[in-house]
């Protein structure tokens, strides 16, 4: 009755008090949640929720004074039965005011005030409250009882007020504890004297005290994180899931041999053999991942706070990974559903399986991940940071393989929220595992300054493949980097992804980006091609045929122009062997168009794939750190099957593109150096018509692109050409000198010169050399001077095809300007010098 007017619930209670103590009606017949509910109704006007937070301390104050009221001690001069039967009752009363009651109004309220008087009013009533609870139990059953009673709700309070904003509270919190510990583990606290350690955060006795209590905290604590609860209260249950993870890990990584064996004397049990929070990790894996697809930052931040808790110690990090790893890299099934357990006849979960499938969990999944590694990182002790490392060097391999595997980075490419936590595992890898920057110093000699130190490539990848697992966390690393710069555009993750590739060889300054991927891009071509299986590690030539049909909006396909744009050209260049076959699988006419039957849609796909696949081309053939010697034995290849089938005119407007990208790689490829007289010798028979060809196209770029092109094939081919092809290209060249573009017509100048010299002047003889000349007086007339100076150039080379017909044609000229004077006199100085 005391109670009532102070924490509410005067019409919920119904038979009162005294029938809740003995179980015989009202709320004692009520879970402790339902007793929460019916209080909550009736309470809303009860002193624990006056307007003024002096009003509401004192409330708290006095509960706690009429709860610690009660006489506990037995009386003097009582036999020993009847003390223990006076005892038991008043903590069974006790008991039941609590948990139907009491705890309901300081659960609803006081831990979500904002008052901070409040906050610490109720601290230190549940403190003085729980104290004398335990203290009521029997010594020899202490933990035991404890654990049975109400007593966890008030824990999870206390576990509230240590992740309190307030630094006072949360030291009063840790006070509390540590009274809690000394009532409950009275052997653990004699220890704790003895070693002289003080009542901190690092004290052990409070670890194990939540530890030993690990079962029924949780079944209290996670119920708030999920339900129709407000955010913030679930937001603050996190953080004491946190405060309780830290302390229980904590108490496993620094308790004493004594200690242990204490707490066994003490009869406590634990269901878990290892670690004291096994049972719960699936549960608390999902409550994890719920609150990172939270929009709130806040949330978010308070889940990867307690994911890195999670991380700090070796064991709880182990037991997420056991349960966690498997489920990103496997399948879904058809029953898929989030989490499955199976329990045993005791009631323990002897298996959990958690199952990775929507973009949302994958993307909880690998933000877990990146917690875990960023938390090995915290240590506090040598023996906690020797057991981190310990368990990151066990698991790194595992887990560059479970982000990199082929199911997850086709969820990456597609989810923004998936490439996010992707990229922080990635830079949490980097970051905080030194095995990685270990890996990468020591083979770090590719930049050596002195040439003669330096080893070669081939020496690299075989000590690569003598050092373990790490050559293949690198390539895993380098995989997602080029995953993540193959992100569209509007993920906004490129300079993150490029900042990650430069932070890989961070650690030692004689390793540049380009030596990295070097050493390891053959590697990345083939998890690309065989799409995660095995590697190569010898790099021969029994490689995989790279045959694919990838299409534009494949992420191997975007992946692997990220690798060839980013990678370097002497990476390209150096497995131009392995690259080669794959930009001819993609561009090669057999699989350039579909059948008629096809679709519009799926048309404009395929064209969609080979404009990009065409401007890859482009960008490496234009690449001047792509050393074109290295080119040279692909070029005839590359002409044949990659851009001259494109260059053949086709019906619509994405056809016409591709002849333009194509005309510029062909144009790259010539001007570059890419190109040799032998390796033209062959395709040239071929590629001469399909270039005459486009000298009509529609776009004026095209025309000049091909009209370039062909002077630098006429350059490499002198002599070369017969008279066949002679006559089929004069007419299209002379035509282009009457092109409407000025740079197509300055192009068809330079063109014609070189023509000249790519054949024999036998070839030339007759109705070809006369036309030519007649033309190209014609157009010394031209308005611009700089026109009349270049096919001035290219008369004067006209001389040596047949002179004659240049002078008899030069003199006829009616029609002959100040220039054709000048060029006339040149003409006949040639010719009194020749006799």
């Amino acid at each position: 009755q005391l109670l009532r007017p102070i924490t509410g619930g005067a019409e919920a209670y119904g038979g009162g008090g005294a029938a809740a103590a003995g179980g015989g009606g009202g709320l004692g017949a009520l879970t402790a949640a339902e007793a929460s509910t019916l209080v909550a109704k009736s309470s809303s006007e009860c002193m624990a929720r006056h307007r003024h937070s002096k009003t509401r301390c004192l409330a708290l104050e006095a509960t706690a004074a009429v709860l610690t009221c009660c006489q506990t001690d037995s009386p003097d001069g009582d036999d020993e039965k009847g003390s223990e039967m006076e005892l038991h009752g008043t903590v069974e009363t006790r008991e039941s005011i609590l948990r139907y009651h009491v705890l309901p109004c300081w659960e609803d309220f006081p831990p979500f005030d904002r008052s901070a008087a409040v906050r610490m009013a109720l601290v230190v009533a549940v403190g003085e409250v729980t104290v004398t609870l335990a203290k009521g139990f029997a010594p020899a059953q202490n933990i035991n009882k404890f654990s049975k009673s109400s007593s966890a709700r008030m824990l999870v309070l206390l576990l509230m007020g240590m992740s309190d904003e307030t630094e006072n509270i949360r030291n009063t919190s840790l006070y509390t504890l540590a009274r809690l510990a000394k009532a409950v583990l009275p052997e653990a606290d004699k220890h704790r004297a003895q070693s002289g350690i003080c009542t901190s955060v690092n004290d052990t006795s409070v670890g194990a005290l939540l530890s030993a209590n690990s079962d029924a905290v949780l079944s209290v604590l996670l119920p708030c994180l999920s339900g129709n609860l407000p955010l913030e209260r679930k937001v603050r249950g996190m953080q004491a899931l946190e405060v309780l993870i830290r302390l229980v890990n904590r108490s496993s990584e620094d308790a004493e041999q004594s200690l242990k064996e204490s707490l066994t004397s003490a009869a406590i049990t634990n269901d878990s053999d290892e670690y004291p929070l096994q049972p719960y990790t699936a549960k608390i894996v999902l409550a994890l991942c719920s609150f990172f697809s939270e929009e709130e930052a806040f949330a978010r931040s308070a889940a990867i706070s307690c994911g890195r808790a999670m991380g700090a110690n070796g064991q709880s990090a182990t037991a997420v990974l056991t349960l966690f790893l498997p489920a990103i890299s496997a399948k879904p099934t058809e029953d898929d559903t989030h989490t499955t357990n199976k329990k045993t006849d005791d009631g323990i979960f002897s298996r959990n399986e958690v199952l990775v499938s929507s973009p949302r969990q994958h993307a909880a999944a690998l933000t877990l991940l990146g917690c875990l590694v960023e938390g090995a990182s915290i240590s506090n002790t040598k023996n906690a940071a020797e057991s981190n490392g310990a368990w990151l060097r066990s698991y790194t391999e595992e887990i560059s393989g479970a982000i990199s595997n082929p199911r997850v980075l086709e969820v990456v490419a597609q989810d923004r929220c998936s490439a996010e936590a992707l990229l922080e595992v990635c830079n949490s890898l980097v970051n905080c595992a030194d095995n990685l920057k270990s890996f990468v110093a020591s083979h770090a000699r590719l930049g050596a300054g002195d040439e003669s130190e330096a080893i070669s490539l081939a020496e690299e990848r075989k000590n690569c493949s003598e050092s373990a697992w790490r050559p293949r966390v690198v390539v895993d690393v380098l995989l997602c980097c080029f995953q993540l710069l193959g992100c569209p555009d509007a993920f906004g993750l490129a300079d993150q992804a490029m900042d990650l590739l430069d932070a890989i060889p961070g650690c030692d300054e004689r390793l540049e980006r380009s030596d990295l991927i070097r050493l390891h891009f053959r590697d990345v071509v083939l998890r690309l091609l065989v799409d995660g299986s095995s590697l190569q590690k010898d790099g021969g030539e029994d490689a995989p045929s790279p045959i694919v049909s990838w299409s534009a909006d494949d992420r191997r396909f975007r992946a692997f122009e990220a690798l060839l744009r980013y990678g370097g050209g002497l990476a390209v260049a150096e497995n131009f062997n392995l690259v080669a076959p794959v930009l001819e699988s993609l561009l090669a006419d057999e699989a350039a168009f579909n059948s008629p039957s096809d679709s519009n849609d799926d048309v404009s796909i395929d064209y969609t794939a080979k404009l990009s696949a065409m401007a890859l081309v482009e960008s490496i053939m234009s690449n001047p750190q792509f050393p074109k010697d290295l080119l040279h034995p692909f070029t005839a290849k590359m002409l044949n099957t990659v851009i001259m089938p494109n260059l053949v005119w086709k019906v619509g407007g994405m056809a016409a593109s591709l002849r333009k990208v194509s005309a510029a790689a062909l144009f790259s490829l010539l001007s570059s150096g890419g190109a040799t007289s032998e390796s033209l010798f062959q395709p040239a028979p071929r590629l001469l018509p399909v270039l005459k060809s486009n000298l009509s196209d529609d776009d004026a770029s095209v025309r000049e692109l091909v009209v370039s092109s062909l002077a630098i094939i006429f350059d490499l081919l002198p002599g070369a050409l017969g008279e066949d092809i002679v006559h089929q290209l004069y007419p299209a060249l002379v035509k282009c000198l009457d092109d409407n573009s000025d740079n197509v017509r300055f192009a068809a100048c330079t063109a014609i010169r070189s023509f000249f010299r790519a054949a024999s002047p036998q070839h030339f003889m007759g109705t070809a050399i006369d036309y030519m000349v007649e033309q190209l007086l014609i157009h010394m007339d031209d308005p611009d001077r700089k026109i009349q100076t270049a096919v001035l150039a290219v008369l004067t080379v006209a001389l040596d095809v047949d002179i004659t017909v240049v002078i008899k044609k030069g003199k006829r000229s009616k029609t002959i300007s100040q220039i054709q004077r000048t060029s006339y006199t040149s003409f006949s100085k040639r010719e009194r010098e020749d006799g």
